[in-house]
């Protein structure tokens, strides 16, 4: 049952990744036998989740009164509906033992083979990407972490009444087990049942969450398939679930991302703005003379006038037919986050491809950011402000400084991972959320500020941006 979760995670996890996808097919047919849907339906019997529940959080299975049989399959776990003692109807989801592991071994074997793929020869950065979604799986499968996001997504969406994120039952927090508010919806399959009217409705949710989030907030839900949200007609609102995979851009990123929708006629101003996020330069050397039109595809539906209809778009055969061979250029260029962002993107997109209706995204976007005509300049003053500005860290020691370190601003990114692991663990231990304290300076913009000050046994840590 492992190994099918691990395929199945892997299978919906990485066909972002350029060279990957052909692969995994490849690496599923020739080991062992096809992924078993029902080994992914069935799960644990409730009696090995009750004892699961009991053994890891005594606490939760005391005031546990009821647990549904039937279990909804999540790609490393299972959820359960529950009703605690209290009466309050809730969702537990628990992680499968030994998944994670089945995951990591067939990882490194699909990076392994990724030698042999075509965007091998075309530059993958194959030890980028296996960092990038060792940490991706690292994350996703510890429970508190995926909490942690889960309640910034309620802090930041609790003034829109149509977008609902599930309450998160903190007292609860385990690395293995989650368990949140129950928010029943329809899913996809039922919404396309409904009438044009509500089905555009729904669409327009959509759309409006993914514009708001790209474009002005920065925090994306990394993982729309179609079973990680649902729809409420009555209310028109839009439910999302699951938040073990999740993106944040600074606002660097963003100034960039809504720069490109200027499509701007000089080319090298538009190289310069995917470099900007990330992009390997001299990759793009080769598609430069077609690289605006590049970008005037990707960028098509904020700038057409008339309402936009996804199942209409052809965007992949557009690019073949621009770039042929040389679409591998673009693929390996992108830093493997963006790739992430594009997943996640598509996913939304192939959802209102079943909605089948047409959406008026260029006057969503209007209405929340304005007209679409942002000043390269802005970007470019911006750009310069953040390329100025520095993270430091000091370690004193009995009041002599041992450690001295002065990185690129955005290395804060990775605060987490800056700090050894004993010494974030006491850091935390004093009050000092790192989490939280990074998703501060992204959403300051990376401006000058005092990160944290936190004395430990002899050593007094400080970190701070100039």
């Amino acid at each position: 049952m492992n190994r099918d979760r691990a395929r199945k995670y892997l299978l919906e996890s990485l066909n972002a990744i350029p060279g990957i996808p052909s692969k995994i097919g490849q690496f599923l047919a020739s080991h062992d036998t096809p992924i078993d849907s029902r080994s992914l339906s069935s799960g644990l019997p409730v009696s090995a989740v009750r004892e699961m529940i009991q053994n890891l959080h005594p606490e939760l299975y005391s005031d546990l009164l009821e647990l549904d049989p039937k279990p909804i399959t999540a790609s490393i776990g299972q959820v359960h509906q529950a009703v605690l003692r209290t009466g309050e109807r809730v969702v537990i989801k628990i992680q499968l033992p030994g998944v994670k592991e089945e995951i990591e071994n067939q990882l490194e074997f699909l990076f392994q083979s990724a030698r042999w793929s075509p965007a091998a020869q075309f530059g993958l950065d194959r030890e980028a990407y296996r960092t990038y979604f060792l940490e991706k799986l690292n994350q996703e499968t510890n429970y508190i972490l995926e909490a942690q996001h889960q309640i910034h997504f309620r802090k930041i969406w609790a003034s829109f009444p149509h977008i609902v994120i599930p309450i998160v039952y903190e007292k609860y927090l385990h690395p293995k087990i989650l368990v949140q508010s129950d928010e029943p919806s329809l899913s996809l399959s039922e919404v396309k049942g409904l009438s044009e009217d509500q089905k555009q409705a729904c669409a327009i949710q959509i759309t409006s969450y993914m514009l708001r989030s790209l474009f002005l907030q920065g925090c994306i839900h990394g993982d729309l398939q179609q079973q990680n949200w649902g729809y409420r007609v009555l209310e028109d609102q839009w439910i999302l679930y699951d938040f073990g995979s999740t993106l944040y851009l600074n606002q660097n990123q963003i100034t960039a991302l809504r720069s490109l929708l200027i499509l701007e006629k000089n080319p090298l101003k538009t190289l310069e703005l995917w470099v900007q996020l990330g992009f390997d330069r001299e990759k793009l050397g080769p598609i430069l003379p077609e690289l605006q039109e590049l970008t005037s595809i990707l960028m098509a539906p904020f700038s057409q006038t008339e309402l936009w209809r996804p199942k209409e778009g052809k965007v992949g055969e557009q690019i073949g037919s621009l770039l042929g061979q040389n679409k591998w250029w673009f693929r390996t260029a992108g830093p493997p986050w963006f790739l992430a962002l594009m997943r996640t993107v598509y996913l939304a997109v192939q959802c209102l491809e079943q909605l089948d209706v047409a959406i008026p995204l260029k006057a969503q976007y209007e209405e929340l950011l304005g007209p679409i005509d942002l000043s390269l300049k802005l970007f470019s003053s911006f750009d310069s402000q953040v390329s100025r500005s520095f993270l430091h860290v000091v370690v004193l020691e009995n009041e002599e400084e041992k450690i001295q370190i002065c990185m690129p601003v955005h290395a804060v990114d990775r605060l987490e991972q800056l700090i050894p692991d004993d010494s974030r663990i006491k850091i935390e231990a004093l009050g000092y959320d790192l989490y939280s304290i990074k998703l501060k300076v992204q959403a300051s913009g990376y401006c000058a500020q005092v990160l944290f000050e936190a004395r430990m046994d002899q050593k007094l840590y400080k970190i701070w941006i100039s």
